[in-house]
């Protein structure tokens, strides 16, 4: 019995063999091929397929997704009569000096940092850091991702200079000439969109600071006013505030100081 079921020795060898065979003979263009490695590109290319991640939309993403997680966002929102705003743009055209409504936001948002300090503040756990000076963050979109250029002391400085300064952060900004310093020490941030016909958005918060001001478009819409309706020029405002630093009634103060100088652009001046 014992030798009707054992199978000779060259049985296995001659199996072994033929698998073996059988794995040699395969053609190279039948095995599995590797996705090839893709060298890191500064922008997503627009082609199909799977690419690595730049290095700014990686730190984007971290930064982001970290003050998401951790700071406990809410949302303030108000409507803002621009027809002062426009009227003062149009009074400083004559005069031979540009000023546009970007530049009228960045000084409102500076001053009402002035008067509303804990909104200038940093959360860092155990401690909070209250700013000295009111300076401004402005998101400048880029190829590749975008960048917050600070406008230092927006509270103090003329609607002429916080334009210069704006013009020229954004230019360098896009030429990736910008200096460290000049991307550090801001209180808030300044994310507009108006230029791109939005209604109304929210943004995340730029970590360390603790709120950021979201601009949408100036459009005309009806409005009431002594119970008659008119065609108004409005925008939408929206401050992203951490609720760790910030409650629900100071950043409502905020968005009041913000929108009382907005419309009342003389107070800029």
């Amino acid at each position: 019995m014992r030798g009707a079921l054992a199978a000779p020795l060259s049985y296995f060898k001659v199996v072994s063999s033929r698998l073996i065979g059988k794995e040699d003979s395969m053609s190279e263009e039948n095995k599995p091929q590797e996705r090839p490695r893709r060298a890191p590109a500064k922008v997503i290319p627009k082609e199909p397929g799977i690419w690595p991640v730049p290095g700014m939309r990686k730190i984007i993403a971290k930064r982001l997704t970290s003050s998401m997680q951790e700071s406990p966002h809410f949302y303030v929102a108000t409507d803002i009569d621009m027809a002062p705003a426009r009227a003062l743009r149009e009074t400083r055209k004559a005069e031979g000096i540009k000023v546009t409504y970007n530049d009228i936001i960045l000084k409102a948002t500076g001053m009402a940092l002035r008067e509303h300090p804990h909104v200038n503040s940093y959360f860092k756990g155990d401690e909070v850091e209250v700013l000295e000076q009111c300076n401004v963050g402005m998101a400048v979109a880029l190829d590749d991702g975008l960048t917050v250029p600070v406008i230092r002391e927006a509270d103090v400085k003329t609607l002429a200079q916080i334009s210069e300064e704006a013009a020229s952060l954004a230019a360098r900004a896009r030429e990736g000439k910008l200096q460290l310093a000049e991307l550090q020490g801001g209180g808030i941030t300044v994310s507009n969109l108006g230029m791109f016909d939005v209604d109304i958005f929210t943004a995340i918060i730029n970590p360390p600071q603790s709120s950021i001001l979201a601009i949408s478009s100036i459009k005309k819409v009806p409005v009431v006013v002594d119970d008659e309706v008119q065609v108004g020029l409005r925008m939408k405002v929206t401050l992203s505030s951490d609720h760790r630093m910030i409650d629900g009634v100071l950043a409502a103060r905020f968005l009041m100081t913000f929108k009382d100088l907005v419309q009342n652009p003389d107070k800029l001046l």
